[in-house]
Order: C-alpha cells, then structure tokens, then sequence
C-alpha cells in the first residue's frame, strides 16, 4: 500500500464524441508562448527582478515576494502582447512554467503575433484521445520483483508525505485506490475500518472543486486531497459535449470500466491504495 496522496490536477476533453458548433467569426483556441522565462525558471536578468528559479533540490515558493514581483512583470508583458489584439478573448494566463496565455484568434490575428518579437510561438489547441489504461503491466510494475513488491528499508511502503499532481481526464472517487480507509484484512474500504492516511502536509495549498457529480465532502478525503477541473478552453472551442461528460473533476468512464478510466489509471499507477 503506498503512503503517496494525490491530487487531480486538471479536467481535459477526449476527441471522440465531439462536434463542432458554428464558428461564425474564424476563431480557434490557441496558445501563446512568450520569449520571457516563466517564474519557474528563471535566472535573473531583467532589471530590478531578483532570480526566481529555485535551487536545486529547493522547493520553489510561489508566494515569496521575488517570485510574485516576476509575475506581475509577466502579467504586464503579456496583457501587452495581448493588447496587440484586443479583439481576442483571452481565455487564461500561465506564469509559472509557461510564460504566455491562451486566447480566440482569427487566423490575421495568429500572424500577427507570430511576428511580434516578444512571441516565441503560437500553438493552436487541440483535443487529445487518451488510449492507455495498461501502463502498469507494460512498465512491469506488478510483475514478480517489479517496483510494487520490492521492498526498500525493510519496508515496501515508499513515498511517504508526497502529494502528486495528476493532470488527466479526472477521477472515479468511488474507486478502491482512492480510500483513505482499510478493513482488518487490509482491504481498503470507503467507510469504517482504520483511517491508514493523515491529512495532506501542511505545504500543499490545493483543494477539492464542487462540480457536476463531485461533492467534496463526500469525495475528497486523505488520499484523493484535491480535485478541480478546467474547461475554459473547451467551452470556448466551439465543441459541443454530446455525450456523458462531466463539467467537474469525475472521470466520465471510470465507472464503466473494469481498471477505471484514463485518469483513473495513471493517478492510481501513481498513487493509488
């Protein structure tokens, strides 16, 4: 049983079942990648603004007063390139690293910012197909003397305190791997038994989104400590949700798998009970 916790990093949008409404003006999703190093990254340079890349092996602290003054410069740089049309939606802004946004632009207005020289890039946004739920048996992880039964320090038990971040097409809380509780046979359960997980550490700053079939109270606990979802790019994309999509951090096909979904499988390859 792994002491890992884990958070549902983000919601994203499978390519099958999907149908493109009317796009009356020629817009499409992009993203725009400016030259400037985003916060995570960067080594100093800029006039006035100290180095905000952590150390090696250092934790890089969001909050600190350096870091929050680079991103305000970010912010300023971007809302000027952005500025260059403003006519263009923005849909979100990314600092830490990524330094750029995403936005609807027209196709004259992706040359345009292709050409200005604070642009390295524009990507436009496109919907993945997930087609793995096996990377467990392809990797060996299960297999006898695989990393699952090797026992480290006299214990098989690693990782502990750690929270990942799973960005994904989100989670089926009902799943076994995401208790926080175990019966006498070690079992892990969803009530009852012994709590085997403590609150997450005080450093993690995450937490559980309330959305369509995801009530936190009822489906976050110690082992799944965040969950929240993202769907800004989607609902401006044009593409229209016909089938059993969830607008919140569930999985849509968890529940009707045998292994659970896609998100399902890697946050619990990752972590799972």
């Amino acid at each position: 049983m792994f002491k890992l916790k884990f958070a549902v990093a983000a919601f994203m949008v499978v390519a099958s079942g999907l149908t493109m409404a009317a796009n009356t003006d020629g817009r499409k999703t992009y993203i725009v990648q400016l030259k400037g190093e985003p916060a995570v990254t960067y080594q100093g340079g800029v006039a006035g603004l100290a180095a905000t890349a952590p150390a090696r092996g250092a934790r890089f602290a969001y909050r600190a007063v350096d870091v929050q003054a680079y991103v305000s410069h970010l912010r300023q740089q971007q809302g000027a390139v952005a500025a260059t049309v403003s006519r263009a939606p923005v849909l979100a802004t990314y600092h830490v690293v990524f330094n750029g946004f995403s936005a609807r632009l027209t196709p004259d207005e992706v040359v345009a910012l292709k050409a200005n020289g604070n642009v390295a890039e524009v990507f436009e946004d496109q919907a993945r197909t997930m087609t793995t739920i096996s990377t467990s048996r392809f990797l060996g992880l299960t297999a006898p003397g695989g990393v699952w039964s090797q026992v480290v320090g006299g214990a098989a038990v690693k990782g502990e305190g750690m929270v990942i971040g799973v960005v994904d097409g989100g989670v089926w809380p009902e799943g076994p791997s995401f208790f926080d509780r175990v019966d006498a046979n070690g079992v892990p359960v969803s009530s009852g038994g012994t709590q085997v997980y403590g609150p997450a550490p005080g450093t993690f700053s995450g937490g559980c989104m309330a959305g369509e079939g995801f009530v936190p109270a009822q489906h976050c606990n110690n082992k799944l400590v965040g969950a929240k979802f993202y769907n800004a790019g989607f609902l401006a994309s044009g593409l229209v949700k016909n089938w059993s999509e969830f607008y919140s951090p569930r999985d849509s096909v968890g529940g009707n798998l045998a292994h659970g979904g896609h998100g399902d499988h890697t946050a619990s390859t990752a972590a799972g009970n």
